[in-house]
């Protein structure tokens, strides 16, 4: 069961010979889901665009969870009686990368595999041997707990995408034949895990480094989402910035490069790519995990909160329920400041009534306590565009606002002062819809698996060639540019002097 916040209803008639993919996105604020139907074939523009039909709870979106008894190991004990809807919430999966027990919950997914197991149903049958032979499973270590059950975040992950397909077939009243899912941001690189990204020519080719849990060592290489997704059928998972590009493929110039400013909850990301080949190459890719739109929103929370106290000498930061509702109120106020030169901003304290807040915030102000945040944007746009190498400001002909701050008029504003008037801008009105319709473009043109091979798709490999420089300046590469894999390739190299202590990386 899942919380219905809003839906549309489309058509139910689908012919014979089309397909419907459903695009899903789970942010910490919502989840959203879109779906496409058309025919099993990725003509650019042929099926028209995604609708989106449902808009829920996102990962931090309250009410949470009222279920949330985690055990030390990373097991959820549920009552056998509970109902699903008080614990299948995102908070309880893998796309809140922030969860303190995300991928810690069961020994098959994070230590070395008896054997090579990607292949899931291969996974189970040696489950199912090894419970006949020895009681229970040596491969899922869960408690056995008369009464309970116990479930990992990867199994609340898979419930949570069977239960938002089943919403989607009835909200349509067409079977979805594919899933195509954006993936989490990355925060935590000291404790990464690796997620297949979708968005590229050919599958299975290149793994994505997304944070989703604390892991104890780098062997951990399984498959969270992908093993999470295998109940549900045909899923395919997207990062952002390959999403991003899709819902606008039909109006770019693909001799010029494309620049992706996405400025999303918690991080930006500058990615320029460029087609090459009949795909997309990742030409540079600038991302910052401190700076997003809650940073933004936290400076206007401490404006109101200090404007308040300044007025009545009463501190309300203390109060935790509060503050959370201050925080909900302020990202709609930043919404609304999007097209309003001012709005109210109004608390009450259920905790010491008679001090609730009632503030107003303008746009100028707004714009004002965050203005070295946006100019670390602008320089995030330098810096990619200076990792190019070969490419200037005016090579980039189309840019790509992505992400729901990016619909700030300051910050597009700024962007387009930056680059001029002659350029392309996309999604300056809805950015935070182009990721969704852009994965359920993509995921749906991808349906087939003949074309993964036949029509643009995306690389997020590296996007320089990568070497030692050796004797005579000249430079051994160990990696050729786009280079689809996370990889390790060895080799020895013999040093040119004694007592040598250091090498040279080199890039082109």
């Amino acid at each position: 069961m899942i919380v219905l916040l809003s839906f549309a209803t489309v058509s139910a008639y689908q012919p014979e010979g089309v397909h419907t993919t459903l695009g899903i996105e789970v942010g910490s604020s919502s989840a959203r889901m879109s779906v496409l139907t058309g025919e099993n074939e990725p003509a650019f523009g042929r099926n028209g665009d995604p609708k989106i039909i449902w808009t829920g709870p996102g990962t931090h979106s309250a009410p949470g969870p009222a279920v949330s008894n985690w055990t030390k190991e990373g097991y959820l004990l549920v009552k056998d009686d509970v109902e699903e809807a008080l614990y299948v919430h995102p908070f309880n999966t893998l796309f809140n990368i922030g969860h303190s027990f995300a991928l810690r919950s069961q020994s098959k997914y994070h230590k070395e595999p008896m054997i090579p197991v990607i292949d899931f149903t291969l996974l189970e049958e040696l489950e199912a041997l090894s419970a006949s032979i020895f009681g229970h499973s040596i491969v899922d270590d869960r408690p056995t707990i008369p009464g309970y059950q116990a479930f990992t975040l990867v199994d609340i992950t898979t419930k949570y995408l069977n239960e938002l397909k089943a919403l989607a077939g009835s909200i349509t009243n067409h079977s979805i034949d594919a899933v195509a899912v954006v993936l989490p941001d990355g925060q935590n690189m000291k404790s990464v895990g690796r997620i297949p990204d979708h968005g590229h020519k050919g599958k299975y080719t290149y793994s994505d480094i997304v944070h989703v849990g604390g892991f104890d060592d780098w062997g951990m290489e399984r498959v969270a989402m992908e093993k999470a997704a295998y109940p549900v059928g045909d899923t395919k998972f997207f990062r952002k910035t390959s999403a991003a590009i899709f819902p606008f493929d039909d109006g770019m110039e693909y001799e010029r490069a494309v620049l992706i400013y996405r400025l999303g909850a918690s991080s930006l990301e500058v990615s320029i790519r460029k087609v090459r080949d009949g795909k997309y190459i990742t030409l540079s890719s600038v991302y910052d995990p401190h700076l997003g739109g809650n940073d933004l929103n936290r400076r206007a929370v401490d404006h109101v909160l200090l404007a308040h106290k300044n007025k009545t000498g009463h501190d309300l930061a203390s109060d935790n329920t509060f503050m959370a509702q201050l925080e909900t109120e302020v990202e709609r106020a930043k919404r609304v400041l999007s097209t309003d030169d001012s709005v109210w901003i109004k608390v009450e304290s259920p905790h010491h009534k008679g001090q609730g807040l009632s503030e107003e915030l303008t746009r100028l102000q707004f714009e004002e306590l965050n203005k070295d945040l946006f100019a670390k944007t602008i320089k995030a746009i330098d810096r990619a565009i200076e990792d190019t190498l070969f490419q200037t400001k005016d090579d980039i002909k189309d840019i790509i606002f992505s992400g729901g701050s990016a619909n700030i008029p300051f910050l597009q504003s700024a962007v387009r002062e930056y680059f001029g008037h002659q350029q392309k801008y996309h999604g300056l009105h809805h950015p935070e819809n182009t990721v969704l319709l852009g994965v359920t473009k993509l995921g749906h043109w991808l349906y087939d698996e003949e074309y993964f091979d036949g029509y643009r798709c995306c690389t997020g490999a590296i996007p320089q060639s990568f070497g030692i420089e050796t004797a005579g300046g000249a430079m051994f590469k160990l990696t050729s540019e786009d280079y689809p894999y996370i990889h390790n390739r060895p080799h020895t190299f013999s040093t040119t002097m004694d007592n040598q202590d250091r090498a040279f990386h080199e890039s082109e």
